[in-house]
């Protein structure tokens, strides 16, 4: 929301509506139809967990938090921050200070420490003794479309932290979409399979409890049964713009070339989306399916789409096993790619390979993926190794119906 100001005009006279909220730190849930069921403000969010540090009886253990005191506001408003700091020992930690860069959707107002001093983007502490404390309040004005996820992190002297998991603690915008109720896709992709009756006990959930942020526990039903993906807008729209290269209208080979083959690239764990070279034109009656190589880093993300061409007639295809090679196709139609991201087939040359199966053994292989079927109807994909984990109507990835 970006905190304008709407007029509406009633029997001739123009009346000034409210200006609208800019969504500061939300978590905003969708459902598998694409439609939002509500806006609740988060407790911030820790950056994920860490292994332990060595060597714990030389180490201390600093912990940052953040809070604020909305969750949204209109333009130009001010929030104030509050960055709280600790030692949790066992030793005396030196030169204590934490970095708070504030991002373009605020403008610094002022910044009041109970020790130490405030100086271009840093609060330095110095020495805290064991179990003691400190806090900072700081002073922002809102800025209208800009990135409102602000992060704090804290360091020491010390080489050894004991629980590096406590060090960093970020407000920001979170999107999290119920699982499907899906067992199985066409392309024989396992789906999360989330039974109905779960699925409305989420929804309820959250609906009930939107004015109440304190039920909002991490073990509730609101996060054990939706998948968090991107939050900006920005970079679902990158995304889309990528795959709309596929028109979606279909077509062969000769008729529509574009629509017969695979386009993607990665997203950085910052939501930066990078276009990959687009994969070769493919004959879905010489080759039973499409494939693109996505270049990536380790944390990033990656997307691709699935062709929405074929063939023009049906016509037998070199791989046996039209679901199992990549495309899906009745007895009395022409073969199509399949929509859900590939689970595990055998290629020309005898190697076996899917959108899934490759993951298996990746690094990364639980970081969230995105396919996007561009046969209609158009879905968004949204997997891990695990195998399909949510569903969302294409055309409601970017904004959600109300």
């Amino acid at each position: 929301m970006d905190g304008r100001v709407f007029y509406v005009e009633i029997d001739g006279v123009e009346y000034k509506d409210a200006l609208l909220k800019i969504d500061i730190s939300v978590d905003i849930f969708v459902n598998e139809d694409g439609k939002e069921i509500g806006r609740v403000a988060n407790k911030g969010i820790r950056d994920k967990k860490r292994d332990r540090a060595a060597k714990e009886d030389i180490s201390t253990d600093l912990e940052v938090d953040l809070s604020f005191d909305k969750g949204q506001a209109n333009e130009n408003e001010e929030i104030k921050f509050t960055i709280t700091a600790k030692n949790l020992g066992p030793n005396k930690a030196t030169g204590v200070y934490v970095e708070n860069t504030l991002p373009d959707g605020y403008s610094f107002v002022n910044a009041t420490p109970s020790k130490g001093t405030w100086a271009n983007d840093e609060w330095t502490i110095g020495d805290m003794e064991v179990n003691k404390g400190e806090t900072l309040v700081m002073t922002a004005k809102v800025a209208s479309g800009g990135n409102y996820e602000n992060k704090v992190q804290i360091y020491s002297n010390e080489v050894y932290d004991r629980f590096p998991t406590n060090n960093a603690k970020k407000t920001g915008n979170r999107v999290f979409v119920i699982k499907t109720t899906t067992k199985t896709f066409d392309s024989g992709a396992k789906g999360a399979n989330l039974s109905n009756k779960e699925a409305k006990e989420t929804e309820k959930f959250i609906t009930e409890n939107l004015q109440k942020p304190e039920m909002f526990t991490a073990d509730c039903l609101a996060y054990k049964n939706t998948i968090e993906i991107y939050p900006k807008e920005s970079t679902r729209q990158a995304m889309v713009d990528i795959v709309q290269q596929d028109d979606g209208s279909g077509g062969t080979v000769k008729e529509k070339p574009q629509n017969n083959k695979e386009y993607g690239g990665s997203i950085s764990p910052s939501g930066i989306v990078k276009e990959s070279r687009t994969g070769q034109i493919n004959d879905i009656n010489e080759r039973g399916y499409a494939e693109i190589q996505i270049e990536s880093f380790v944390g990033d993300s990656t997307f691709h789409s699935h062709p929405s061409g074929g063939a023009e007639e049906k016509k037998e295809t070199p791989n046996a096993g039209s679901r199992v090679a990549g495309f899906g196709s009745g007895e009395d139609k022409a073969p199509e790619y399949c929509h859900a991201p590939s689970n595990k087939f055998t290629d020309s040359e005898g190697k076996i390979k899917g959108d899934i199966y490759s993951l298996q053994n990746d690094a990364d292989k639980e970081i969230i993926r995105y396919e996007f079927a561009r046969r209609k109807p158009q879905k968004v994909y949204i997997y891990n190794y695990l195998g399909v984990l949510a569903t969302l109507p294409h055309e409601y990835f970017v904004n959600f119906k109300k």
